[in-house]
């Protein structure tokens, strides 16, 4: 059975990132496990920059979950991203997790390929600014296969 993994990127539980993300998970037409996992619950600390990631096979040494949220990444068959626009960008926490992928050639052999939907919410029309192409950095580092990117206008739940 496919495991599919929605990551949520907004502090709102049950806000429109998370609804979204359920609602694609729903229909997804084959029988598949699913996992939703919070970024925004999770410890992600800037890049250090210390360059040990750009190594073969070598984790980033930071002490957070970053680990944890690429393992999740790697071990699932098919990735949801769901995320809100915040003043024309993406969520905070998710330029945080893009930013550690400088050592994405480390993961990209175990995600390469992979289907990444993305549900891009955002409140005011007119006020998306850069946040597909900020939404669309995770995946193509991880050079997956992008099936869809909407940015939907969904003001409030």
């Amino acid at each position: 059975m496919k495991k599919v993994l929605g990551l949520v990127i907004s502090h709102r539980k049950l806000g429109n990132s998370e609804i979204l993300v359920k609602e694609i998970m729903r229909s997804i037409p084959e029988e598949c496990s699913f996992e939703l996992l919070r970024l925004t619950d999770l410890k992600i600390d800037p890049c250090k920059a210390c360059y040990r990631c750009l190594q073969p096979d070598t984790p980033c040494p930071t002490k957070d979950d970053f680990n944890y949220v690429m393992d999740k990444i790697k071990s699932a068959d098919a990735l949801i991203i769901g995320l809100p626009v915040y003043i024309l960008g993406p969520h905070g926490y998710y330029k945080m997790l893009i930013d550690r992928l400088l050592g994405a050639e480390n993961y990209a052999q175990y995600t390469e390929g992979k289907p990444c939907v993305i549900v891009n919410s955002y409140g005011l029309q007119g006020w998306q600014g850069y946040s597909k192409a900020a939404a669309l950095t995770l995946p193509r580092f991880l050079r997956m296969k992008v099936i869809d990117c909407w940015q939907i206008q969904a003001a409030l739940p």
